[in-house]
């Protein structure tokens, strides 16, 4: 049962992040409740049901689940938060519940890993060959079917795909497979234009500018010049007028320009008031929280919550969308208590992926090859946490993957760690006691042999 659990395991991460099952099977089909039974029966047959909740972060997030339970009662629409706590959260649960339970080699650890990243590229795949423009966005007809979203996923198993790319261990057709992967996923991130995307991308840059050493840095801003020019080449025009007002209301516009002005005067008008309407939403998801401190409205709620506050105020209706922030999205809908399990687990996780980072690299055979997946992981995390301010995604499957990740590295490590320990024990047990060895008396002119000069010849003893 253990290999049907792995194979599970593998099969639900997979769907969880490429929904390549959104195209090809029908959905009355329902497999990824297929899926899950088999995997929930595998966790009953082994008996590593309740082996997640071990861990530290196990613990935090059944708390989260309790406390999102508590939510759902007092929600402002209670049946439409049950319905949304169990097709979200639940569903990431039990996938941390299987990585945890049947990923406990560093080899199935491996696997899982390229499973993410594989999964991730899949979707940019779909997108380059059968996606759909949406005002000359690219996107995909999935789950992710906004080009945020599609974006956020291609660069959360960027790292993790690159990390297969450089792994020398790794077989050459799995690192030439990857790199296929990346170099169609690249196009298809930059004709998303999302803005949230190019702040992704600049924050990495500067967390790898700062780790690599001053050798590589040189060859990072080498590259980067070579490589800026040719994105904006190759870019369309209204996607760089779009990108250029990450940090301004307007894109600066040459008044000669005739069609080429309106057209990126439309395109800048369109991405400010997006912009606009994210702050908006801000402030009303953190209006929501101060009203809602303990409890929140309920998991998925605040489209509703925030229906009412422009009611109240007047208006026709609200914007019907989520809170485009993750932080202000689960502290809305869960109060101060769920943001403070989300912070918890995301610091743990981060925690535990450093210890891995730095621990001995001759610990065992595949300790170098984990310190740099455990970097990896950490560039995933970086990700998540940007596109958290940006995108609501605290219910998704990144989360608990990530910690699942995490507790299967704790759990190598420090099995790896009392093993040495043993064996150091063991060696010091195995050597004689020099200081416990009782010389006899010898006759006079005879040599002593523990009595020796810095020579290392035997000196003579006499009375």
């Amino acid at each position: 049962m253990l290999g049907l659990g792995y194979i599970v395991t593998l099969l639900d991460v997979y769907l969880r992040y490429s929904r390549i099952h959104d195209l090809f099977i029908p959905p009355e089909v329902r497999i990824s409740a297929i899926i899950v039974l088999f995997g929930v029966l595998a966790l009953l047959a082994t008996g590593r049901i309740l082996s997640p909740l071990t861990s530290k972060v196990g613990r935090y997030i059944l708390f989260a689940t309790f406390w999102m339970m508590l939510s759902v009662g007092v929600s402002v629409w209670p049946g439409g938060a049950y319905s949304y706590f169990v097709e979200h959260w639940i569903k990431s649960i039990i996938t941390f519940f299987f990585v945890v339970a049947f990923i406990r080699t560093f080899t199935k650890m491996r696997t899982i890993v390229l499973t993410v990243a594989a999964g991730c590229l899949t979707a940019a795949v779909l997108a380059f060959f059968m996606g759909v423009d949406m005002a000359g966005r690219s996107s995909v007809d999935l789950s992710y079917g906004n080009p945020n979203d599609l974006a956020f996923l291609i660069l959360f198993g960027m790292p993790l795909s690159l990390w297969v790319v450089f792994d020398k261990r790794a077989p050459n057709w799995q690192r030439l497979g990857f790199l296929g992967g990346v170099m169609i996923a690249l196009p298809v991130l930059a004709k998303t234009g999302s803005r949230a995307a190019l702040l992704i991308i600049m924050v990495l840059s500067l967390y790898t500018f700062w780790r690599v050493s001053a050798k590589n840095r040189v060859r990072l801003l080498l590259a980067g010049a070579v490589l800026a020019p040719l994105a904006v080449v190759a870019i369309p025009r209204d996607l760089i007028v779009r990108y250029s007002t990450l940090f301004t209301a307007q894109a600066n516009v040459d008044p000669l320009q005739g069609d080429a002005e309106e057209a990126d005067e439309a395109t800048s008008a369109t991405a400010a008031q997006s912009a606009n309407m994210r702050v908006d939403l801000l402030k009303r998801s953190l209006a929501v929280t101060l009203e809602n401190p303990l409890l929140g409205v309920g998991p998925g709620m605040f489209v509703v919550a925030e229906n009412d506050l422009a009611v109240a105020a007047g208006r026709a209706r609200g914007y019907w969308k989520g809170s485009h922030n993750m932080y202000t999205q689960i502290s809305s809908e869960t109060g101060m208590v769920g943001f403070a399990l989300l912070a918890m687990i995301l610091v743990w996780s981060w925690k535990v992926f450093t210890r891995v980072e730095r621990s001995n690299p001759r610990l065992f055979p595949f300790s170098r090859e984990m310190r740099t997946l455990a970097l990896a992981l950490k560039a995933s995390i970086l990700v998540y946490l940007v596109a958290g301010f940006t995108l609501s995604i605290a219910y998704g499957p990144f989360m608990p993957v990530l910690a699942g990740l995490a507790v299967s590295l704790s759990q190598l490590l420090g099995a790896a760690e009392a093993e040495r320990r043993r064996r150091a024990i063991q060696t010091e047990e195995d050597e004689p006691d020099e200081a416990a060895t009782v010389v006899a008396p010898r006759p006079q002119g005879e040599l002593v042999p523990a009595a020796r000069s810095h020579a290392g010849q035997p000196v003579a003893s006499r009375s």
